[in-house]
C-alpha cells in the first residue's frame, strides 16, 4: 500500500495512462485540471476561429502523434463552447473503423439522447397543432400529454390523450408541416417523427439500422432546429486521425467526398473540429483528399497548431504544480514537493515536451519514491538510479 501523506498528497495526483476521456469520473483523467496558461495562444486561435463560423477546424500536433494535448484543448473548447446561447456542443470519440456516416449517426444520437431532438419536436408539435385547430388534436391536450411526458418515453400514449386514432396519418402530416417550413426530405424525418409521436425512446433502433442515411437525416435535422432558433453546433471529432490512418488510399478518397458533402451540407450552421497529427496531415495532403481539403485547406485559416511544452522555460514545473494542488492536504515546502524542481524539468527536456509522457514519468516517480520511502526524489538521485526513475 503507498503512502502519499508523508508526500501532503491526498493520492498520486498524476495520471497512470494520461489518455484523456472526458466521461472518465476521475479529474485526472477527464480534463479537469487543465492549465490555460500552458495553451493560451492555441486557446485564442481557437476562440478567433470559432467567432468567424469556419466550417472545419484542424487540432494539429505537429511535433509528436500523440501526448501534445490536442484532446485536452479540445475537451476545454468544448465545455467553452456549451456555454453559448441558442447552440449544441457535442464532443465524439472516434475510432479507426468509423465513416461520416457513423460520424453523423453518433452526432444525432447524442441530440436524441440529451434531448435535444425531444424538445424541439414537442414545440414544432404544438405549433403545428395550433395552426391546425384540428378537433381530434386539441391544443391544451396536446399540451397537458407532453406536461405528463417532459423526457423521452417508451410510449407516449398520443391517442389515449386525444382523439386521434392513428397516430401514422398525424406523422405523414406534421412531416409535410415541417417540409413546408424549411427544406426537407420526408423520408430523412419521418421515421423520427412517428417514432417520436408513439415510442420515443426507441429512436436510436431506426437510426441504427442500416438503411438509415445518417448524413441526410443529420443535414435535415439541422434545418428543423434552425427552427427552434438553434443557430450554430459545434461537432468535435477527436482522434479523426485515426479514422485517416486507418482507411487505404482509396478510402480517404471516399471518406473525403463524403465529409465534403456533409460540411456543404452544414455550411454557416455548423462547425466541426477534428484532431490531426504528423502522419493523418501527411495523408490528407495527398491528391485523394483533395475533395475535403479544397474546401477546408490545410493552412493557418482552418488549422491550429498545438506546441510542445518549452523545455527550456516552466511550463513543465507548472503542469506538475496545477496536478498536484488538487490533491494536497497542506501546503507544501516547495510547490513541486516531492519532485525536485530540476528533476521536473529535466524529464520535460527527456520527454521533448511530450506532455502525456511527462506526466506517466511523474506517476511513476511518485510511486517509486513512496514504495522506497524517500522524502524527495531529485535529479542526483534519478541520474543515480536512471532505470529505476527515467526508466532507460
Amino acid at each position: 500500500m503507498f503512502e502519499y501523506e508523508k508526500y501532503l498528497l491526498k493520492e498520486n495526483p498524476f495520471p497512470v495512462n494520461a489518455a484523456i476521456d472526458p466521461t472518465d469520473p476521475d479529474p485526472r483523467m477527464n480534463g479537469t485540471i487543465f492549465l490555460k496558461d500552458i495553451f493560451e495562444r492555441e486557446i485564442q486561435d481557437l476562440y478567433e476561429r470559432t467567432e468567424r463560423g469556419i466550417n472545419l477546424i484542424y487540432i494539429s500536433g505537429i511535433e509528436h502523434d500523440k501526448g501534445v494535448g490536442k484532446s485536452a484543448l479540445m475537451i476545454h473548447h468544448w465545455r467553452e463552447c456549451l456555454q453559448k446561447p441558442n447552440s449544441t456542443s457535442l464532443y465524439i470519440r472516434l475510432d479507426e473503423t468509423d465513416k461520416p456516416k457513423d460520424i453523423c449517426r453518433k452526432i444525432i444520437t447524442q441530440w436524441h439522447n440529451d434531448e435535444t431532438l425531444w424538445k424541439a419536436f414537442q414545440t414544432l408539435f404544438l405549433d403545428y397543432c395550433r395552426e391546425q385547430s384540428n378537433p381530434m388534436l386539441q391544443t391544451d391536450a396536446v399540451e397537458y400529454l407532453f406536461e405528463k411526458h417532459p423526457n423521452l418515453c417508451p410510449d407516449l400514449q398520443l391517442t389515449l390523450y386525444t382523439q386521434i386514432r392513428n397516430s401514422d396519418s398525424i406523422g405523414k402530416q406534421f412531416t409535410s408541416y415541417l417540409q413546408s417550413k424549411t427544406r426537407i426530405d420526408p423520408k430523412n424525418i419521418e421515421p423520427l417523427i412517428q417514432k417520436y409521436l408513439t415510442e420515443p425512446t426507441t429512436y436510436l433502433d431506426v437510426l441504427n439500422a442500416s438503411k438509415t442515411n445518417t448524413s441526410g437525416v443529420f443535414r435535415d435535422l439541422v434545418k428543423i432546429l434552425d427552427l427552434q432558433n438553434y443557430k450554430r453546433h459545434y461537432i468535435f471529432l477527436d482522434q479523426f486521425e485515426d479514422m485517416i490512418t486507418g482507411s487505404t488510399r482509396p478510402g480517404i478518397a471516399k471518406l473525403s467526398l463524403e465529409l465534403k458533402n456533409i460540411l456543404l451540407a452544414s455550411s454557416r450552421k455548423v462547425s466541426f473540429f477534428m484532431t490531426l497529427h504528423p502522419h493523418s496531415e501527411m495523408l490528407l495532403q495527398g491528391m485523394e483528399a483533395k475533395d475535403l481539403t479544397g474546401i477546408a485547406p490545410l493552412d493557418t485559416i482552418h488549422r491550429v497548431n498545438v506546441m510542445v511544452l518549452d523545455r527550456k522555460g516552466d511550463q513543465a514545473a507548472i503542469l506538475a504544480q496545477a496536478y498536484m494542488e488538487y490533491y494536497r492536504t497542506q501546503e507544501p515546502p516547495y510547490p513541486t514537493y516531492p519532485l525536485e524542481e530540476d528533476l521536473v524539468h529535466f524529464l520535460c527536456y527527456l520527454e521533448v515536451g511530450n506532455i502525456r509522457a511527462l506526466l506517466q514519468h511523474l506517476y511513476n516517480c511518485i510511486e517509486y519514491g513512496s514504495m522506497k520511502e524517500l522524502e524527495e526524489i531529485t535529479l542526483k538521485y534519478a541520474l543515480e538510479n536512471p532505470q529505476e526513475i527515467l526508466g532507460r
